[in-house]
């Protein structure tokens, strides 16, 4: 019985904040528990996409999404940490001329840059097959246009084995070590440095990386293109930490803060002042 108190508070305190962020009151709850009979019951409650909203209070504009709510679960985590926790949120990475989004998912967190850049060009890398209709479908109902990778991002380029289960915003690349996944698909890799090449880009304003601990990886290889990058806004997993990450960048004139204070540690990686 506490346990269930316990995670009726922690729902009803996250359905505050999405309030505050201006969605309905008791949106956030009824979405919740409906994932969860639908974890309980899947021969029940079969795969539904479910139309929200992605709002803030300082943005001009509001953006549509659809999301799944099943038993694997992961769009409503990733949605409720953008809206709730506003894990992306600093002043310094607005407004944004480019954004590259490492990590796209099912575009949640490029819409929700979108609300304060919407005229920013944009590029979406995407790992996992299983969310790329549904990202290029949730770009599209918005009208935003971007250039869409299929693959991982790594040191070099290739392929290598996603490890993937019901959860489907935790896959990861296998070398990484991360979440003991059961299931694996062989996908392309490509490199930061030739992504930027094809799309033309000599500089981008902001690299978003949820790569499930590949970022690692990424930071110790980062000589060549590393001086393209104005600003890095990302999540450090378990497999690192943001003091590893800032020894591989320090010697670029970067250093890396903390800006998310969420479920979810968030960093910003920038050109170290003075």
């Amino acid at each position: 019985m506490n346990k269930r108190l316990d995670q009726l508070r922690r729902v009803w305190a996250t359905d505050q904040k999405l309030q505050r962020a201006g969605l309905p009151g008791g949106y956030y709850l009824r979405w919740f528990y409906k994932y969860r009979l639908a974890s309980r019951f899947p021969k029940i409650f079969s795969t539904q996409r479910v139309a929200v909203q992605l709002s803030d209070a300082e943005a001009a504009r509001k953006a549509s999404a659809l999301i799944r709510i099943n038993g694997g679960g992961g769009d409503l985590t990733v949605f409720s940490g953008l809206i709730g926790d506003r894990e992306y949120w600093d002043p310094a990475l607005f407004p944004m001329g480019r954004l590259l989004d490492l990590g796209s998912n099912i575009g949640l967190a490029a819409l929700w840059f979108s609300l304060f850049s919407p005229n920013m060009e944009l590029a979406c890398v995407e790992a996992d097959p299983r969310n790329l209709s549904l990202l290029t479908e949730n770009l599209s109902r918005n009208n935003l246009r971007a250039r869409i990778f299929a693959c991982a991002v790594g040191a070099v380029e290739g392929e290598a084995e996603l490890g993937i289960n019901d959860h489907m915003a935790v896959s990861s690349l296998i070398s990484t070590g991360l979440h003991g996944h059961k299931e694996s698909v062989r996908v392309n890799v490509r490199t930061v440095e030739s992504i930027l090449d094809e799309l033309g880009w000599a500089s981008v304003d902001v690299v978003k990386m949820d790569i499930e601990g590949a970022e690692l990886e990424i930071f110790r290889t980062c000589a060549p293109w590393i001086g393209r990058v104005e600003r890095f806004v990302l999540e450090i997993h378990p497999n690192t930490s943001a003091e590893e990450i800032e020894a591989l960048v320090r010697p670029f004139g970067r250093v890396v803060r903390r800006i998310g204070f969420g479920v979810e540690p968030t960093f910003i990686i920038e050109k170290a002042k003075g």
